[in-house]
């Protein structure tokens, strides 16, 4: 057989370049929305509280792919710090 395996429970990551190769016409015809899409723990501060939570981080697409509305969620943009 040959080749490398990988850990069992262990997959190959798509990257954001991945994603955006994806979106591209050229390269995938069919795909009419992509929504790349990172989830991970870690620890968020605001002031006096701290928690260790589950953060999700995607792209505006997401909501177009999974037929959801913005009522209350808040969207940062990568290159600013501050609400969007």
């Amino acid at each position: 057989m040959g080749g490398v395996q990988a850990p069992s429970g262990s997959a190959a990551s798509l990257t954001y370049a991945d994603a955006q190769a994806i979106a591209d016409p050229r390269n995938v015809p069919d795909a009419t929305i992509v929504a790349p899409e990172f989830t991970g723990n870690t620890q968020v501060i605001f002031g006096s509280a701290n928690i260790n939570t589950k953060v999700t981080g995607t792209t505006p697409e997401y909501l177009t792919a999974f037929g959801m509305e913005n009522q209350s969620w808040t969207f940062y943009h990568r290159r600013r710090c501050e609400w969007t």
